[in-house]
């Protein structure tokens, strides 16, 4: 999904998420059985529910006491962003209505929900990010959207370029899945928190995440547990 207009700039800071809880116009998103209203975008390749989380380091899930969805956890760097070309900046908004069907057909097909249909998106895209401190040979291009119709939610991880796995002074490669922030539930994309991160270019993921067993693609939750979308 292309950065436009209605996309607000994070802001140039390093480590940063908004100060304030953005709203989600009103649209129910559930997580890990949570239902929330609001979110924070943040800087280190992460959305944050219930509260911000600025901490820089990746380490394995789970860790957090907030709710993270986490596309490429690791020492972004926005203080080289260029806000007139968008290079080195992170964007993102809440979309509702017909903006808000960017993944749908994509749901619909891989998790076997062909009515599904979203009353809004959650989208945050870093745009050729560098990472800590100010390094900007390498950048990374990746975006999180996390969809809604107030039953259930889903998120899609894009990953377009990974020239970089690690901020200079964390070191540790990214993070990327989800955290419930409750010490013990949690989705670890594999590949994380190593070297296979730069295999993540080119690639996307989509996972269910509305209830405690977060479902990856081509599967549905039936029995508390996630099974092929065709086996039910």
């Amino acid at each position: 999904h292309r950065v436009d207009r209605r996309q607000r700039q994070m802001c140039i800071r390093d480590s940063a998420c908004s100060g304030q809880a953005k709203t989600t116009d009103g649209v129910v998103y559930t997580f890990y059985g949570e239902d929330y209203i609001d979110y924070f975008p943040c800087t280190n390749g992460i959305i944050a529910f219930h509260a911000p989380y600025r901490q820089y380091t990746p380490i394995p899930f789970p860790q957090s006491s907030s709710p993270l969805v986490a596309p490429f956890w690791a020492d972004v760097d926005l203080t080289t962003c260029n806000s007139l070309t968008g290079v080195g900046c992170s964007f993102y908004t809440h979309y509702t209505g017909d903006d808000a069907g960017v993944i749908d057909e994509r749901i619909q097909n891989e998790f076997g929900y062909p009515s599904f249909q979203a009353d809004g998106v959650i989208v945050q895209t870093w745009d050729q990010v560098g990472h800590w401190n100010r390094v900007t040979e390498d950048r990374n291009t990746f975006q999180a959207i996390v969809a809604s119709n107030q039953q259930e939610t889903f998120a899609c991880f894009y990953y377009q370029t990974i020239e970089w796995i690690s901020g200079d002074f964390s070191y540790a490669p990214a993070q990327c899945g989800f955290d419930a922030g409750d010490l013990e539930n949690e989705v670890t994309i594999p590949g994380s928190g190593s070297e296979d991160v730069y295999d993540f270019e080119g690639n996307s993921y989509c996972f269910r995440i509305s209830d405690e067993i977060v479902c990856g693609p081509g599967e549905v939750r039936e029995n508390g547990q996630c099974v092929a979308a065709g086996c039910l």
